[in-house]
């Protein structure tokens, strides 16, 4: 096999190119896979067009990879050469859109059989489930199982269900794993807001309840909604805006709001609903405490995906066993994808960046095809 690769990186300002890379061989708790398809995800697009999410140049970028196993270290038990897998392409390691990934044992997950789920589905799931699960077992403490007896389809947790949960940014592809997951897990008043054209997924998905976060009176029908005040709520959108119509409807002590990081505030003037527009957001790893809208006792926890390996169980189960059953259970849903295909790599790559940054996805999740 050659010794290099053709990659695609943005390699300045808003610029992407073509770069050739070395093919790294795996070490003994690494596992080398051809790429077939890569996600350009949402933070993909705040690095293209808003220069966020930079980790340095050349940014190699995708979130989720899905490919063949070529070889694996000696310490990988759960995949072997040939098998097709997903993996969780975060920063720190080798990112999706070139040819050949190398990653770490624990962020790969073999795709099994499935009558809903496809491979190139499982493209656009990784990232947002990790995220989801990672919100909700670290950031609001539910007490999730990572292993799923074969007999059920639904598992009985240690929490009181029936509580309201609010879900601000439905539509988003970690809204959308969070309500699956609520649901799955008995929750059974999930509260969703999204834009009108999200709220039939955000339904499909499980939510109980979807509000138009553009309706005058979205307050107001969330609060009727509500069949207990709401105690718990994720923020996905992270804008000054999300925060102070999320703060009016989570009032009470001992409450907890997620909010995925990182945090969008406005600049002057400026709707912070509408983060890909302006191409000026600036980026935040906390929010200032002048700028939390929350009421004293309210607990806001931060969430950073990227560290959801920080937690020795979840490392050692989550994508190696935990999502590998739910999909050969068909216990979790796939969002839609649209495949770029056309053009040469790099052009691929390009239209997927427009096409986020003009917000024509709908819904859809955007894979690059990088094999063919």
């Amino acid at each position: 096999m050659t010794t290099t690769q053709t990659a695609v990186a943005l390699v300045s300002s808003r610029t992407l190119s073509i770069i050739e890379i070395p093919i790294s061989a795996p070490k003994a708790s690494e596992v080398l896979i051809k790429v077939q398809y890569a996600l350009f995800g949402a933070a993909d697009g705040h690095a293209v067009a808003d220069q966020g999410y930079i980790f340095g140049y050349p940014q190699v970028l995708g979130g989720t990879c899905v490919g063949i196993v070529l070889e694996v270290g000696s310490d990988v038990a759960h995949v072997k050469r040939g098998d097709s897998v997903g993996a969780f392409t975060q920063p720190g390691a080798d990112r999706a859109t070139q040819q050949f990934v190398v990653a770490p044992g624990c962020r790969v997950n073999k795709i099994p059989e499935s009558k809903i789920i496809k491979p190139v589905h499982v493209t656009g799931m990784v990232s947002s489930f990790v995220t989801a699960w990672w919100t909700l077992i670290e950031s609001l403490r539910l007490p999730l199982p990572l292993k799923w007896p074969a007999d059920v389809t639904q598992m009985k947790i240690d929490y009181d269900t029936d509580i309201s949960v609010l879900i601000w940014g439905a539509g988003t592809a970690s809204g959308q794993y969070t309500i699956q997951l609520l649901r799955l897990f008995g929750f059974t008043n999930i509260i969703g807001v999204a834009s009108a054209r999200s709220a039939a997924k955000a339904l499909e998905q499980g939510a109980t309840h979807v509000v138009d976060y553009n309706d005058i009176n979205v307050e107001e029908k969330i609060k009727t909604l509500s069949t207990t005040p709401i105690r718990l709520a994720v923020d996905t959108i992270a804008t000054t805006r999300s925060l102070h119509e999320v703060s009016r409807l989570v009032t009470e002590v001992g409450s907890k709001v997620a909010v995925l990081m990182p945090y969008k505030p406005a600049a002057s003037g400026q709707d912070s609903a509408h983060i890909n527009e302006g191409g000026t957001t600036k980026f935040k790893l906390e929010i200032p405490q002048d700028e939390n809208p929350f009421a004293a006792g309210v607990e806001v926890v931060p969430v950073y995906t990227y560290r959801w390996e920080s937690n020795p169980a979840l490392k050692d189960n989550l994508l190696i066993n935990t999502f590998p059953a739910l999909i050969q259970r068909d216990l979790i849903k796939p969002q839609p994808v649209r495949i770029f295909n056309h053009g040469s790599l790099l052009e691929r790559v390009e239209k997927a960046a427009a096409a986020t940054k003009r917000n024509e996805l709908g819904g859809e999740r955007a894979v690059i095809d990088i094999a063919t």
